[in-house]
This record gives structure tokens, C-alpha cells and sequence, in this order.
């Protein structure tokens, strides 16, 4: 009885080793497809589109894994069409021969097309730190509309440049 209880002890002690050792393979084995996806996942969610993830061999995923290919791919498809469709409003925002300056209210983000920037002789930056200065000497009026948030059509505005004085209509 006793060398029984003795086998019967370490025969249980070995399938509950085993019985472990197994689980734990099984359940990497779902885990880490499911990992290397959210991983992936979380890359197509900061900017890499077209980013396809491999196909598993586990039923489950597979039909998960072809969705997440599909949204990536269309994603990057409709980033490239929107890219595509910013450069060209640049390009005929930057052929026009009026100067047109656009301000984005929540950003207070300052765009410049090319006439506005030769009219103005100033970039950007130059730009936006003028506008944000408050009593500004030259061309005062310019500035203070540029700065308020008012809507103003129609404006008749002096504009003094080193070509001389200029009579400029803002909107």
C-alpha cells in the first residue's frame, strides 16, 4: 500500500507538472498571434497604412487578420488621396496672383501662398509672430485685422513694402 501510495503520489505530482507545461504552451500559443496583431495594429494606428499583418494558421484569427489587411490598405488609399488632393489645392492656391493667407482658428496655424509671401516679403513664421504682436508700427491695420478673429469683407487696407505703398482688399 505504501509504494503504491507512493507511485500513485509521484504519477500525480508528474501530470500536474505536465498538465502545467502543457497549458502554458497552449495559451502562448493563442497569446502571442494575438500580441504580434494589437502590435501591429498599434502601428497602422500611428500612420504606417498598407501595413498587412501575416495570415495565422488558427481559424479565429484568420478571418480577423483579412479585415485588419483590408482597413490597412484602405487607409493608406485614402491617405494617398488625400495627400494627392492637398498638393494640388497648393499648387493652384500657389498659381493664383492674389496673395491669400489663410489662418486655421483652433491651430492659429498661418499659410501663405507664393504671391503672399512675395507681396508681404515675410514666411510663415515671420508672419505669425507679427500678427501676434499688438501695436505694430508699419502697416498697423494690416496686422490688427490679420490678428482679430472679426470677419471683415471687402477691407481697403495701405500696405507700405520697399516697392512703396500698396492699397490691399482683405477678406
Amino acid at each position: 500500500i505504501k509504494s503504491s501510495l507512493w507511485l500513485l503520489m509521484f504519477v500525480t505530482t508528474v501530470a500536474i507538472g505536465l498538465s502545467i507545461l502543457i497549458s502554458y504552451r497552449i495559451s502562448a500559443s493563442l497569446t502571442n498571434p494575438i500580441e504580434t496583431m494589437i502590435g501591429k495594429v498599434d502601428r497602422i494606428a500611428n500612420g504606417q497604412y498598407g501595413l498587412t499583418l501575416h495570415a495565422t494558421n488558427q481559424l479565429e484569427l484568420q478571418h480577423l487578420t483579412h479585415s485588419i489587411n483590408q482597413m490597412s490598405s484602405r487607409l493608406k488609399e485614402s491617405f494617398n488621396t488625400i495627400m494627392n488632393d492637398k498638393i494640388y489645392r497648393e499648387q493652384i492656391l500657389n498659381s493664383l496672383p492674389v496673395g491669400i493667407i489663410t489662418i486655421n482658428d483652433k491651430t492659429s496655424e498661418i499659410t501663405l501662398n507664393t504671391s503672399a509671401i512675395k507681396l508681404l516679403n515675410k514666411n510663415e513664421e515671420q508672419v505669425k509672430e507679427l500678427a501676434s504682436i499688438k501695436g505694430v508700427e508699419v502697416n498697423e491695420e494690416f496686422w490688427r485685422i490679420l490678428s482679430s478673429k472679426k470677419a471683415c469683407n471687402h477691407t481697403k487696407v495701405p500696405f507700405i513694402t520697399s516697392e512703396g505703398q500698396r492699397f490691399l482688399l482683405v477678406s
